[in-house]
């Protein structure tokens, strides 16, 4: 997989007009990128431990029963960038998929019995299908959510993010400068994947709050490893 610095040059060796030295040109840029996002950098160890520390060290287990409802950490406060990471899905790696189709009614009681039933037609314009099925799949610190419709069969990445998993916690981020982080409680139990939502720092779209999509497209239905 190409790094951030070589889509970089590619990207400017295609845009830019031929001249010569333009591999010092393309080094300069790159190197002036690579100051910004260190300057943006937020490691995800110090979001994990947030995460810990919110959902509760004193729970020996990674699925109590009520979710963390405290404050939200100082990251919500600031830009984060998390850098991207070597592989950090290892222990989910691969695709998970659900194996029968999904009504739009069971993501939208999913909302509902979080509080949040305000938001289910705002819901509804973000994944306009009644019925879907939903494909996982982790590959080397990603992890890509595609919605499937049934109607017309067109499938499209719903969710793209920076993944990192440790003591069945999963934190996600963009890796495009967007602030915001959700972190997931996970299980396996043989080739079956449930999440459990904890708590998120996504901003609002459109006027619906981030919760809303992370809630209803990971933790209404479980996902079952391809093989």
């Amino acid at each position: 997989m190409p790094s951030v610095d070589d889509r970089i040059r590619a990207g400017l060796r295609h845009n830019m007009p031929p001249q010569p030295n333009i591999h010092l040109v393309c080094d300069g840029v790159v190197a002036g990128a690579r100051q910004r996002r260190a300057r943006l950098r937020l490691t995800l160890a110090g979001v994990a431990a947030a995460a810990v520390a919110m959902a509760g060290v004193a729970t020996a287990h990674p699925w109590a029963d009520e979710d963390a409802r405290t404050t939200l950490p100082n990251a919500e406060r600031g830009v984060i960038v998390i850098p991207i990471p070597q592989s950090t899905t290892e222990a989910l790696e691969g695709r998970w998929t659900v194996w029968s189709w999904v009504d739009f009614s069971r993501l939208a009681a999913t909302v509902r019995r979080a509080g949040l039933g305000q938001w289910v037609a705002g819901l509804h314009g973000e994944l306009p299908a009644d019925r879907m099925k939903l494909r996982l799949e982790f590959r080397q610190g990603y992890l890509d959510l595609t919605q499937t419709d049934s109607d017309t069969g067109i499938s499209r990445v719903v969710d793209h993010r920076l993944a990192r998993l440790g003591d069945h916690r999963m934190v996600l981020a963009f890796d495009d400068g967007r602030p915001g982080v959700t972190v997931y409680r996970w299980k396996v139990q043989g080739d079956t994947l449930r999440f459990r939502f904890a708590w998120t720092s996504q901003k609002s779209h459109d006027g619906v709050p981030g919760a809303v999509s992370q809630r209803a497209l990971y933790t209404t239905v479980a996902f079952h490893r391809v093989r």
